[in-house]
């Protein structure tokens, strides 16, 4: 209407003292959160920084997972013939135990449905995070 101040512009959720837009009476809901945000942040950075999260390899074992994990994708993706999972999956267990790494069936990967290319592939993330 004509002689009416122009309303600011929000966006979803901003909270403005003047017209009370966004305002349910929950000013601490959003503190709280950025809280329990920052919690989580600094868990899983102390977490990446800890031993736990990285699987220290030596290079040539490294390289040796790195070309097995090649290897498999050609299997899993070449259209033209099934790849022999049985195969697969028993040299990455040869590799995995080489290393020293928990066997597949003794991690929680196995209970919730996880694959053995699954647990290799966050070992080898794990490995490259290692200094």
């Amino acid at each position: 209407a004509e002689g009416e101040e122009p309303r600011p512009i929000h966006r979803a959720g901003e909270e403005d003292a003047h017209y009370g837009y966004g305002d349910h009476g929950d000013h601490h809901h959003v503190e709280d959160e950025d809280s329990s945000l920052g919690v989580a942040l600094e868990a899983f950075h102390t977490r990446l920084l800890s031993n736990a999260s990285a699987l220290p390899l030596e290079e040539a074992t490294l390289r040796r997972w790195g070309d097995a994990y090649e290897e498999a994708m050609r299997a899993l993706g070449d259209e033209e013939k099934e790849a022999d999972m049985v195969r697969i999956n028993a040299r990455l267990e040869e590799l995995i135990g080489q290393a020293g790494a928990p066997p597949y069936k003794e991690t929680q990967m196995e209970a919730e449905g996880g694959s053995e290319l699954d647990y290799f592939t966050e070992l080898l993330y794990r490995a490259r995070l290692a200094p």
